[in-house]
């Protein structure tokens, strides 16, 4: 991550980000921003993702099921599980969380 911060800058890199809570919260939303950023031209058929995918002959990927089934919010937070073991980096996690404006 240091190396991200120290090349966007020197690099004037064009990135557009993307928070795993959001797209899975405001799915329309989040994917409109980045067509946007893409300068593409959106669709109603991307909140359809996952049946353009099961029409597919072949997937090879392991994450198959996931990749042909709908957004689902299980696992937002799931990380809050493992707290304790982040205990002795947590300056260092924090220092990111803010960086990136993540909530606890």
């Amino acid at each position: 991550m240091k190396l991200w911060k120290i090349y966007s800058k020197i690099f004037k890199i064009n990135c557009h980000f993307i928070k795993y809570e959001e797209t899975v919260l405001n799915f329309e939303k989040t994917t409109k921003d980045l067509f946007e950023f893409l300068d593409l031209n959106w669709s109603n058929e991307v909140n359809n993702f996952f049946i353009t995918a099961r029409k597919r002959e072949f997937i090879n990927t392991p994450s198959y099921d996931q990749v042909t089934s709908p957004l689902y919010s299980k696992s937002l937070n799931r990380w809050k599980n493992y707290e304790k073991y982040f205990d002795s980096i947590r300056n260092t996690l924090d220092f990111w969380v803010n960086e990136f404006d993540y909530k606890n």
